[in-house]
């Protein structure tokens, strides 16, 4: 690469490249530099458009992946026969009801498949796809968050397995939905205790499972209740303690009690200690100080992260003994004074 076409392709791809610059590097010789600047979505919509006629794939690829190509132009694009740029276009956040509804009945199913996961496939399309007679294009729009909740509870007595999975993953699936799957597939129930939108009712009862790693994905679930996780702080295994430490719903006395159990009967370690701190637990300098001393570098990069710290303490020299720069209360007061 000559050092001429070095330059164009640095500034085929800036973002903030001069726009009388892009136009015209929208006519180059160069099948790379035309992709670039297809892609870029700073180019102007006339050399946008002027490039929906060019001979090369990957420039029509990367024109119809560009958030900047309006909807006429990837309507254009849309005629061309290769599959891999119409799942481009149906991929654009642009891309127009009417093109879409084109796409939803193209031959290959990687098409559709495209349709199936846009986020602006409207739910006539996606009532459509459900009835797909490919499972990968119904498992895609078991998985969209724009689904209807009517289209959910159909496709969660689809005879395929990954499609239900899929359902059972979707926050937008309705409660009775979830609980009714929980009853009829065995199979997907670590999926539906991960599921934020599962009722409380159902993990309760999952919850009794004798299953740990069922218990661990409830343990993590971001919709848990503050209850039930302080149920499972208690629970045996130590794995599912740990997802409970880092779960943003565990209230900070929960926290605070797993660590001074874990103290009192000296069975805390290194994983805990991370998880306890990723979870916001509020420790005094002191205690601090200790699991430094105790666990090294791993947790001061944590305590430094959550915790502000007094300049030149014993909790600060620590963490700068290892390489990691902390947060300083009162910083600017502290910066003053020493100026």
């Amino acid at each position: 690469m000559n050092e001429l076409t070095s330059d164009e392709v640095k500034m085929a791809k800036d973002p903030n490249a001069d726009v009388k610059e892009l136009e015209q590097l929208s006519k180059s010789t160069s099948d790379m530099v035309r992709m670039l600047v297809a892609g870029n979505k700073s180019t102007p919509l006339g050399a946008l458009a002027g490039l929906q006629n060019d001979v090369h794939e990957g420039v029509l690829r990367a024109l119809a992946a560009n958030t900047s190509t309006p909807c006429e132009v990837l309507e254009k694009l849309c005629q061309n026969s290769t599959p891999s740029i119409k799942c481009y276009v149906a991929g654009n956040p642009n891309v127009n009801a009417l093109t879409l509804n084109k796409l939803a009945t193209n031959p290959d199913v990687n098409v559709r498949q495209a349709v199936a996961r846009s986020g602006v496939t409207s739910s006539d399309i996606l009532e459509q796809l459900a009835e797909d007679k490919s499972h990968e294009v119904r498992m895609w729009v078991a998985d969209n968050k724009h689904t209807a909740k009517s289209i959910l509870r159909k496709l969660a007595s689809d005879s395929n397995w990954s499609v239900r999975k899929c359902v059972a993953g979707n926050k937008q699936t309705p409660a009775k939905v979830l609980a009714g799957l929980v009853n009829m597939d065995s199979a997907i129930v670590d999926t539906i205790a991960r599921n934020p939108s599962t009722p409380q009712a159902t993990l309760l009862r999952l919850v009794k499972t004798t299953s740990t790693e069922l218990r661990c994905s409830i343990a993590q679930n971001p919709g848990a209740s503050a209850d039930l996780l302080e149920q499972l702080s208690q629970d045996e295994r130590s794995s599912v303690r740990m997802w409970v430490a880092c779960n943003k719903n565990t209230p900070a006395h929960v926290l605070t009690r797993m660590y001074t159990q874990s103290v009192q009967n000296d069975t805390i370690d290194i994983n805990l200690v991370v998880c306890l701190l990723e979870g916001g637990i509020d420790l005094p300098a002191s205690e601090l100080s200790a699991l430094i001393a105790t666990y090294g570098e791993e947790v001061a990069s944590y305590v430094a992260d959550i915790t502000e710290v007094a300049y030149k303490s014993v909790l600060y020299r620590q963490i700068v003994a290892f390489g990691i720069c902390p947060k300083i209360v009162n910083a600017d007061l502290v910066a003053k004074r020493d100026h």
